[in-house]
């Protein structure tokens, strides 16, 4: 008997320290990240935007407002930013009423007319039905955005559910939705959470319950230019072909993780074939972070320095006059204009 004891005692000592040693990795594989500063592209710097420019401004992951001075258009929705254990556990995730009120409130997003997800992912549609709820927003999107916000309450009048590529006009604004594709990525090159929400969904609901749904390319006209963004880096070969814009918001969310070869073909479909003057990568931010804070994910993750190099050899190949430069988290800045905003 005494036997077996010191059997099982040697057993759950040796299991102690292999998960000492375990959560030492872990912990040690988070933190390692890269600074900001290390990457190749530059970090945008900008004077004050002109009163009568079209602005936009980034708010973490591939969440935008572009703004006109009239009129605004939020791209995604994640105000909300639950905790990496929240989402490790698959527990129910709400939105932060105090949060979303703070931001509306801080950025003064008192003209927002149209919310759109470019896929309904959690950390792109968590908040769409909270804000368009406090805003009268109307929701333009996949079915999975309509079941989400149909699911928290939004008025069926303030959702358009997108099924074919259609133009929709917010002010001087048109929005357009192609059809795109979601990244693919990891061992087995698949989509995480795939599939579409069905039914409403309401809250609070699991991160896994927010289906990738459709994706689109969201092209937003101006009579001042035309931006295109991407908010993930997926994409059909070809489908910009004869979409000219001005300005490509790049989603780069896992872009390290994929072959050159890849990031490359992604880059001739994105910028070479619509001939954008401008890229600005999004989604190269950890989106575990606290709303406002920037920093880039665990390299064991997704190695966004490697992205960010690719991105300038395929810029000096491809594109050499386009400007490559990383936005500013909340600092609104002219997306048109015919002088560049560094020396790249």
């Amino acid at each position: 008997m005494n036997a077996i004891r010191r059997t099982l005692l040697r057993i759950a000592v040796g299991a102690s320290v292999v998960l000492v040693a375990v959560s030492a990795l872990v912990l040690w594989l988070w933190h390692d990240r890269a600074p900001l500063d290390s990457l190749s592209i530059p970090v945008m710097s900008e004077p004050a935007p002109p009163v009568d420019s079209v602005t936009a401004t980034w708010f973490g992951t591939s969440m935008l407002v572009i703004d006109d001075g009239d009129t605004q258009i939020l791209i995604d929705a994640y105000v909300s930013r639950p905790s990496v254990l929240n989402l490790l556990l698959d527990h129910p995730l709400e939105s932060d009423a105090a949060a979303i009120n703070r931001f509306l409130l801080d950025h003064r997003l008192d003209r927002l007319a149209a919310i759109v997800p470019g896929h309904t992912h959690f950390d792109h549609s968590l908040d769409i039905a909270a804000i368009a709820n406090r805003s009268r927003a109307t929701v333009v999107g996949s079915h999975s955005a309509a079941m989400i916000a149909l699911g928290s309450g939004v008025p069926e009048d303030q959702v358009i559910a997108v099924d074919e590529p259609a133009e929709h006009r917010f002010g001087e604004f048109t929005v357009t939705l192609l059809p795109s594709e979601h990244s693919r990525f990891g061992w087995n090159a698949s989509i995480p959470f795939d599939g579409r929400v069905e039914t409403p969904l309401a809250q609070p609901a699991p991160a896994s319950a927010y289906r990738v749904g459709r994706c689109f390319s969201i092209v937003v006209s101006h009579p001042q230019g035309t931006t295109l963004i991407q908010t993930s880096a997926g994409f059909v070969p070809d489908a910009l072909d004869g979409v000219p814009v001005d300005v490509v918001f790049l989603g780069v969310g896992m872009l390290g993780s994929m072959s050159r070869d890849y990031a490359e073909e992604y880059w001739q479909n994105l910028v070479t074939m619509t001939g954008a003057e401008r890229v600005i990568p999004v989604h190269f931010d950890d989106y575990t972070q606290p709303f406002g804070t920037t920093r880039l994910p665990p390299t064991v993750i997704d190695s966004v320095q490697k992205s960010a190099h690719w991105l300038e050899e395929f810029r000096s190949i491809w594109d050499r006059n386009t400007q490559l430069e990383l936005p500013v988290f909340g600092e609104p800045f002219a997306l048109y204009g015919d002088e560049p905003s560094t020396g790249t």
